[in-house]
C-alpha cells in the first residue's frame, strides 16, 4: 500500500479500513511511504490498530524511504501492532533520515521482538541516525537471543556518529546465542567510533554461529579499523562447514597495510567450504604487492571457491608484476570459474600490462570468466570492450 502525502489523512484511514477485508487469509503485508512523507507517527498508529485483523500474517514490510517524520513514537506504535501478529516470521523495517529516533523507541521495539517466538528473518535498516546510543544497541541485541528459529539477520546503521565499539561488545555477546543463524548481514558504513575492538567482539559472536552460510559485513569509511581488526574478523571459523559466501568491504579504511591482508588471507585458508568471496580494499593506499600476495596465498588451498571479486582501486602502490604473480597463483584453485577485479587509479599499471596479464591468465585457465575494470579499460569475460 502506498501513501500519498498530498492525500487527506481521512482518505488514508479509509483505505486502511478497506484493506482489512479478507485480512485473515493475508500472509504478506507491505507498506511503502514515498520520500518527504510526514505524519508518520499517525500512520503507524493506524497500521498498528489494523494489524490485529491479520491473525495469520507471516511477513510484514514497512519502508519509510527518506521520510523525516519518523520518531521514537513511530517505533512504539509499530511495537504495539506486532503484539497482534504472534505468528509472524519475517519483519522488515527500512528507511533513512531517522534523525529523531532515540533509545526509548528502540527499547519499545525490542521488548516486542522478544515475544515473536516464530521469527525467522529480521531486517532493520535505520540510516542517518544521531541519537541511538550504545545502550539502544544493548536492548536491541538482547531482544533476539530467544529466537531459536532466527535464520537471517540484516542490520544497517549507516552514518551513525555515536555508536561505538561498546555497542558491538553487547552485540557480540548476544550473537553467541544466534545458533540457528544462516545469513548474517551488518552494515556500519561511516560510523567513526567503530574500530578494531568492534571487529574482535563480532568475531567472538561469529565463532558460535556454526550454521552460517552467508556473511556480509560493510565497514566502509570506518577509518579507525586497522590491521588488527582485519586480521581477527574471520579468525577461528574453521568449524563453519556450511559457510559458502563472504562479502566484506574495507573501503576507505586507510590504516590497513600489508600485515592486515596477510592475516586476512591466512584466516581464509581454513574456510574449506567457501564458494564466493568478495573483498573490497578500495582506497587502502598503504597496501603493496606483498600484501596482495599474502591475501591470494590464502586462497590457493581452496577446493570449492568458484568466484572471487576483488576491489583494489586506489591501492596505488601495487605494480603489474606483483598483481600478475599473485593472480597466477590462482591456477592452484581448480574450482575457480569467475574472477572480477577493479583496478582503477593504479598509476603503476598500464593498459598494455593489464592486457598482457589477461592473455597469460587465459593460458593458465581457458575456462575462467575474467572481468577487469581499470582507468579507460574494461575487460568482460576476457575480451576488451
Amino acid at each position: 500500500m502506498d501513501y500519498d502525502p498530498q492525500t487527506n489523512w481521512s482518505v488514508f484511514r479509509y483505505c486502511l479500513k478497506d484493506f482489512t477485508d479478507g485480512a485473515k487469509v493475508v500472509r504478506n503485508l507491505d507498506f511503502e511511504f514515498p520520500q518527504q512523507c510526514g505524519m508518520l507517527d499517525n500512520a503507524s498508529i493506524d497500521i498498528a490498530k489494523k494489524l490485529g485483523y491479520y491473525s495469520n500474517l507471516q511477513k510484514l514490510r514497512i519502508h519509510y524511504g527518506h521520510s523525516t517524520g519518523i520518531s521514537s513514537g513511530t517505533f512504539k506504535n509499530i511495537a504495539q501492532g506486532l503484539k497482534k501478529v504472534p505468528r509472524i516470521k519475517d519483519v522488515e523495517l527500512t528507511g533513512s533520515e531517522f534523525y529523531y529516533i532515540k533509545d526509548d523507541g528502540i527499547k519499545a521495539l525490542s521488548r516486542r521482538l522478544k515475544k515473536l517466538c516464530r521469527l525467522e528473518r529480521f531486517s532493520f535498516k535505520f540510516d542517518s541516525n544521531g541519537q541511538i546510543t550504545d545502550e539502544g544497541w544493548l536492548y536491541f541485541s538482547q531482544s533476539l537471543t530467544r529466537h531459536i528459529f532466527l535464520k537471517t539477520l540484516d542490520l544497517s546503521i549507516r552514518f551513525s556518529p555515536i555508536i561505538s565499539d561498546e555497542a558491538m561488545r553487547f552485540f557480540g555477546k548476544s550473537m553467541k546465542k544466534y545458533t540457528s543463524m544462516e545469513n548474517f548481514i551488518l552494515v556500519l558504513v561511516r560510523s567513526p567510533m567503530i574500530g578494531d575492538f568492534a571487529l574482535e567482539y563480532l568475531n567472538n559472536g561469529l565463532k558460535e554461529m556454526k550454521r552460517l552460510k552467508n556473511i556480509k559485513l560493510n565497514f566502509r569509511g570506518c577509518d579507525r579499523i586497522s590491521d588488527t581488526g582485519v586480521g581477527i574478523i574471520f579468525d577461528g571459523l574453521e568449524e563453519h562447514e556450511k559457510l559458502e559466501r563472504i562479502w566484506i568491504n574495507f573501503r576507505g579504511c586507510d590504516r590497513i597495510t600489508n600485515a592486515g591482508l596477510e592475516s586476512f588471507g591466512e584466516n581464509l585458508k581454513y574456510l574449506r567450504s567457501l564458494k564466493r568471496l568478495t573483498v573490497k580494499f578500495r582506497g587502502c593506499d598503504k597496501v603493496t604487492d606483498q600484501g596482495l600476495s599474502g591475501l591470494m596465498e590464502g586462497l590457493m588451498s581452496s577446493d570449492c571457491l568458484e568466484k572471487i571479486t576483488l576491489n583494489l582501486s586506489g591501492c596505488r602502490k601495487l605494480t603489474c608484476k606483483g598483481l600478475r604473480g599473485s593472480l597466477e597463483g590462482l591456477k592452484e584453485v581448480g574450482s575457480l570459474k569467475n574472477l572480477q577485479l577493479s583496478l582503477k587509479g593504479l598509476k603503476n599499471i598500464t593498459e598494455s600490462e593489464i592486457e598482457k596479464m589477461v592473455e597469460d591468465l587465459k593460458v593458465i585457465n581457458p575456462e575462467l570468466k575474467l572481468t577487469i575494470l581499470a582507468d579507460n579499460l574494461q575487460i568482460w569475460q576476457g575480451n576488451r570492450l
